[in-house]
């Protein structure tokens, strides 16, 4: 999924909003916020995939000279029953992981794992691949 030009926050929106479309079997997308100003945005949705799987993701970012700095996120994926797939997030906590504090809820919340900053471009790549 590469990126096309961006310019401003609306571009990058746009084009996280068409790569759900284009990537997932989305049977239900709800906008809870979205907030675009000229060099930085925000966003939260809920999607239902046809599979019954639920994902909540949202991103906080800035651009700078056409690059995307995601400074804020959280990717909630779980399935149709409830039980936690994975969650990516940088919440401030966890400070024993060598990757603070960017990490990943795997299974369980009690699961937590370091790992590297995570995108919603990157997320959709691995649930559109499962």
């Amino acid at each position: 999924m590469s990126s096309p030009s961006i310019t401003c926050a609306i571009d990058y929106i746009t084009h996280v909003k068409r790569c759900f479309f284009s990537k997932l079997p989305i049977v239900n997308f709800e906008t809870i916020y979205e907030k675009a100003a000229e060099n930085a945005g925000q966003y939260r949705y809920r999607l239902r995939l046809a599979n019954g799987d639920f994902l909540a993701m949202s991103e906080r970012f800035t651009i700078e000279g056409g690059k995307i700095n995601v400074t804020k996120y959280s990717f909630h994926w779980q399935d149709g029953t409830g039980q936690l797939r994975k969650r990516w997030d940088n919440a401030p906590h966890h400070a024993e992981l060598s990757t603070f504090p960017h990490h990943l809820h795997n299974g369980t919340e009690e699961m937590v794992l370091p790992h590297p900053p995570m995108t919603a471009l990157e997320v959709l790549k691995i649930i559109g691949d499962n």
